[in-house]
């Protein structure tokens, strides 16, 4: 194990120490405190990192002196988005530098998922190691376009909880802009107007299950409509039984089962009859939500390209999980899981790191100024 991975393992270990001192010191304002630092930590290491982290950094790079040369920006034929066209043409005019590209995409998109957890997370300090562990905060580093759909999906809940649905789909269309993908994201709306029942999750089993084994025939039939997308067909994303793509419906299946065995637990020192009946709306909303990160997780399996959609609903466990454990009431059962849980996260990036580092090329970490 090298020294840039040791450093990393430090950087997850402070954030870890600052966060149980700040919430067991009940620090005014210590919340703010804990995210203000790691979000300064984290930005840095985004918004300078240099071309060789990320798999995608390099080509993003050459996007962004690309439209930027452009004059006629919207007429140009490209399968990239016209909302990521535009942003890289203004700020390649600002300043030629990919730096820049890099500095104010990372402050956008960590800007908005530290506000989601601030808004959204009864515990922030488990929401910000899980936002690492479960390695959300790599994908960033690669997937710029994504990433951004993605912030703007998460700023999108505030009407989704709300109910405002004009609102709602404005922010999701304005995603789209930077990848199409995101639409996708759509279909909780009409989902999260109903109860999670027995009969609702057995109807989420089933179609995933259908679409799992149809995937193949369907998908060259939907990606006619979306023709840019045609060429995944024919490379790795499709690629059947991939060792990622039964990682990431394994975790989201895990994270399932767990919040159904919290909510089992907290029933039975409620005396409730079912123990779906004790979500409130949004949490019944964030069930929603794990359900469809589920499916589309399954689905994926055997088509690694639908992998990317369940990454809109995936990203919401770093809000789910903390909620659910602040419904426990045991203090030290509380504590067992929440230590539970990080040690578990943490095996399962640190294994991935040191054994598939080209899934994502996060690591040996280089700021840009260390190619040069």
């Amino acid at each position: 194990m090298g020294v840039v991975m040791l450093l990393h393992i430090g950087i997850i270990v402070l954030f870890f120490l600052l966060g149980t001192f700040i919430n067991d010191s009940k620090l005014k304002n210590g919340n703010k405190i804990y995210l203000f630092i790691t979000f300064f930590v984290l930005y840095i290491m985004s918004a300078f990192r240099s071309i060789n982290i990320g798999n995608d950094t390099r080509d993003y790079f050459l996007m962004y002196e690309n439209f930027g040369r452009t004059d006629n920006i919207l007429s140009m034929p490209s399968d990239i988005e016209v909302g990521y066209r535009v942003l890289n043409k203004f700020l390649y005019s600002l300043n030629p530098s990919p730096v820049l590209l890099t500095s104010i995409t990372s402050l956008f998109v960590l800007g908005s998922i530290f506000f989601f957890i601030y808004k959204n997370s009864e515990i922030p300090w488990l929401s910000v190691m899980l936002f690492i562990n479960l390695r959300t905060f790599y994908f960033t580093l690669s997937g710029i376009r994504q990433s951004i759909a993605l912030a703007i999906i998460l700023i999108s809940y505030k009407y989704l909880k709300q109910g405002n649905f004009w609102k709602f789909v404005s922010l999701v269309i304005l995603a789209s802009t930077f990848h199409t993908s995101s639409l996708l994201f759509l279909i909780i709306y009409p989902m999260s107007r109903m109860r999670v029942k027995q009969k609702i999750i057995a109807l989420y089993f089933g179609v995933s299950v259908v679409f799992f084994f149809i995937l193949e025939r369907i998908l060259p039939l939907i990606l006619n409509f979306i023709p840019k997308y045609q060429s995944y067909l024919s490379s790795s994303y499709f690629e059947s039984v991939k060792l990622a793509s039964i990682l990431n419906f394994l975790v989201s299946f895990s994270i399932l089962l767990f919040g159904f065995f919290v909510l089992k637990y907290v029933k039975s020192k409620r005396k409730v009859n079912n123990e779906l009946g004790i979500l409130s709306v949004n949490s019944n909303l964030l069930l929603h939500i794990m359900l469809l990160s589920t499916a589309f997780n399954f689905i994926a399996i055997n088509g690694s390209i639908i992998k990317r959609a369940g990454l809109y609903f995936s990203v919401f466990a770093i809000i789910y999980i903390p909620n659910l454990i602040k419904k426990i009431k045991d203090k030290n059962i509380k504590i067992l899981i929440i230590y539970l849980i990080l040690v578990l996260s943490l095996a399962y990036n640190l294994v991935i790191l040191i054994y598939r580092p080209e899934w994502q090329r996060v690591y040996p970490y280089e700021l840009f100024w260390d190619v040069f």
